[in-house]
């Protein structure tokens, strides 16, 4: 067992580790423990059997290995509408695997365990061949220490904002025009009716020096904070942090800051490894203060020190935000629960899309995402929402859950629950929608473009997968 990971979520712990034979990997094991009875602390109550999965290692590329599970933060919960728990790796050079694994505890059972591919800005491995040395420090000529750059750093920190969900990490890359390793961060986002996707991602290289092994983390309002350890030729190994505001402009942070304590007084030539991974937490009593966990170089040893140090930003907890919403009478109206301008204390806020007679809600824009008619918006900064209106007959929603529509029989599937009915436009669609959920649904076609009534078939060139689950099909035909 190597580089073991842990991850807490409202079901269960989820636990990730490489499975190597020697030195040689054949693959990953994801597990699930029963969090619920093992926090009774009662000795005669049994925690039900840990659920766990294997992945076979998959040549040259280490595809299904180092798999870092989500760790929640924050007080609010995963969606409670059969929201899985999450873990994330290294697919290739351009693309983040994005694992969901669900699990019955009343059986137990696992339910489902697929990825999603997140595809990213494309980037280099830092050092990649075997023994992955190429951090310099200052003094130590030839010693070089190991960037770990083959895999996400710990933590995959996830928080539930209402309006969005956010996942962010981090890995080490280098720059292949000036050879200087950083680190490349991510936020991912997923909206109401909408899948995971990356919302914002940058290269943290400011200088000459050397950043690796970081570990990142976000308060309650949303900013965002990264640490790693830094060396270089004329620098020691030591720590530092950056950081960007919820407000800031997107893809970037801000200038990094020092700690002084644990400026490096030392390089290290007793070994290239460099404690594996760091961890960047919030504390749970204000949701605002980022505690740091790294390694560095004390003047007094040769060999790699722990460090603990805490900060957090002024702006967390504190402020009165502004929210305005636009949109075009002659289409529709928005409804806040207070005035269409609302001076409020962050929190959160709903608005309804109420699209006049033969129109149709077709997005919302700027800070507001999707295209649900009722959305949650969580006023952590001044926000301004506009509801995107069009007429009937120009819209291209193909599908209808209750009030939500979606663009896709696909989509709207992925997002469905249990017994819902999918009401699909009278017009042809060109997909072939895979029904792999353990769910039972109602596919009912042949819908006018207000969704208020029948008109004739709905028609699919494609082919219709049921590979989990239960479909009635009615009004729908397939070519």
């Amino acid at each position: 067992m190597d580089y073991p990971k842990l991850g807490v979520w409202p079901d269960g712990y989820y636990v990730s580790y490489n499975r190597l034979n020697g030195n040689t990997p054949v693959g990953s094991r994801v597990c699930a423990f029963d969090r619920a009875t093992m926090l009774l602390n009662d000795s005669l109550v049994t925690p039900k059997p840990p659920q766990c999965q294997y992945l076979n290692y998959v040549a040259p590329d280490n595809t299904n290995m180092s798999l870092l599970p989500a760790d929640l933060d924050g007080t609010t919960l995963p969606p409670q509408d059969d929201s899985p728990a999450y873990f994330m790796n290294i697919l290739d050079a351009s693309h983040l695997n994005l694992w969901r694994l669900k699990v019955d505890w009343t059986t137990p059972q696992i339910l489902y365990f697929n990825s999603k591919t997140i595809s990213v800005d494309g980037f280099s491995e830092p050092c990649p061949l075997s023994p992955n040395n190429c951090i310099p420090q200052k003094g130590g000529g030839t010693h070089l220490l190991d960037a770990v750059g083959d895999r996400l750093m710990y933590r995959l920190a996830y928080r539930n904002f209402v309006d969005h969900e956010a996942l962010v990490t981090n890995h080490t890359v280098v720059d292949q025009v000036t050879g200087y390793v950083g680190i490349r961060w991510y936020e991912l986002r997923k909206y109401p009716g909408s899948d995971w996707s990356v919302y914002q991602r940058g290269t943290y290289i400011p200088d000459s020096d050397f950043r690796w092994m970081g570990s990142i983390a976000m308060d309650n309002g949303g900013n965002i904070a990264l640490g790693y350890s830094v060396s270089g030729g004329l620098t020691y190994p030591s720590i530092r942090y950056t950081g960007r505001l919820s407000t800031d402009a997107l893809h970037t942070m801000e200038s990094e800051t020092t700690i002084p304590v644990f400026v490096g007084g030392n390089y290290q030539n007793s070994t290239n490894r460099w404690g594996d991974y760091s961890s960047m937490s919030i504390d749970p009593v204000d949701d605002c203060t980022f505690w740091y966990t790294q390694e560095y170089m004390s003047a007094l040893s040769a060999y790699w020190h722990t460090g603990i140090a805490s900060f957090k930003f002024p702006t967390c907890g504190a402020a009165t935000y502004q929210l305005t919403t636009s949109f075009s009478p002659a289409y529709g109206t928005v409804i806040p629960n207070c005035s269409a301008t609302c001076s409020v204390n962050s929190g959160l806020w709903e608005l309804t899309a109420v699209p006049n007679n033969g129109n149709i809600l077709y997005s919302w824009g700027g800070d507001c995402w999707g295209a649900n008619a009722l959305i949650n918006l969580n006023v952590n900064a001044p926000k301004t929402c506009t509801a995107n209106f069009v007429s009937c007959g120009t819209q291209p929603v193909m599908v209808m859950i209750n009030a939500s529509p979606y663009y896709s029989v696909q989509n709207a599937y992925n997002n469905a629950s249990d017994t819902n009915t999918l009401h699909i436009l009278g017009t042809t669609l060109t997909e072939s929608p895979n029904l792999n959920r353990p769910i039972s649904i109602t596919l009912d076609g042949g819908y006018n473009c207000a969704f208020t009534g029948k008109g004739s078939y709905s028609f699919m060139q494609g082919t219709l997968s049921i590979s989990n689950g239960t479909a009635t099909v009615n009004n729908l035909v397939i070519r």
